[in-house]
C-alpha cells in the first residue's frame, strides 16, 4: 500500500529514525498508536500529526505485512522510506495541483500593427497528468518607431486518482 509519513526535522518518527530508501520492519502484534510503523494514506491526514512547520518533513513510503487502520492513521509491520516530497508535490497530493509557468513576447513594426507570441508549461506527476498553457501579445504604437511588448501565462492542473 503507498502512503504519506511525516517526521519531524531529523527524520525521526516516535523515537525511530528513517533514512530515505530504507526498509523497515516492527516485530510483535500491530496496533494502531501502540505498536508499528505508522503512516496516513493522505498527506493530508499527515498534517493532522506533523503539521507543515516547524521543519517537519513529508515522505511518500509503501507499507507491506500486517496493516492495520483506525480513523485516518495506519500501523504497517514493514515500511519503506520511497522519497521524500518536494513543496510542489506536497502541493500535488494535498490540493490536486501543481506550478505552471507562461511567457511569451511580442513587438510592434512600426506601422501600428503588433505580434506576439507566447508558450507555456506544465507538468504532471505520479498518479496523475497535468497541462499548461501560455499566451502572449504585442502591439504596434503606429508610428515609424514602433514598439511592443508581450507577456505570458502558464497554468498547470493536475486530475489525481487517489
Amino acid at each position: 500500500m503507498r502512503g504519506y509519513k511525516g517526521t519531524d526535522a531529523n527524520m525521526q518518527c516516535r523515537g525511530m529514525q528513517y533514512e530515505i530508501g530504507k526498509s523497515y520492519h516492527e516485530d510483535g502484534s500491530i496496533e494502531c498508536c501502540f505498536n508499528g510503523l505508522h503512516f496516513c494514506a493522505t498527506i493530508k491526514d499527515v498534517f493532522d500529526y506533523y503539521p507543515e512547520e516547524d521543519g517537519n518533513r513529508f515522505f511518500e513510503i509503501e507499507a507491506r505485512g500486517e496493516i492495520k487502520t483506525e480513523g485516518n492513521k495506519y500501523a504497517a509491520s514493514d515500511l519503506k522510506i520511497i522519497k521524500e516530497l518536494s513543496e510542489v508535490e506536497i502541493n500535488r497530493a494535498t490540493y490536486g495541483y501543481g506550478y505552471g509557468y507562461g511567457y511569451g513576447d511580442g513587438y510592434g513594426d512600426g506601422y501600428g500593427y503588433g505580434y506576439g507570441d507566447g508558450d507555456g508549461y506544465g507538468d504532471g506527476y505520479g498518479d496523475g497528468y497535468g497541462y499548461g498553457y501560455g499566451y502572449g501579445y504585442g502591439y504596434g504604437d503606429g508610428y515609424g518607431d514602433g514598439y511592443g511588448y508581450g507577456y505570458g501565462y502558464g497554468v498547470n492542473r493536475i486530475l489525481l486518482f487517489v
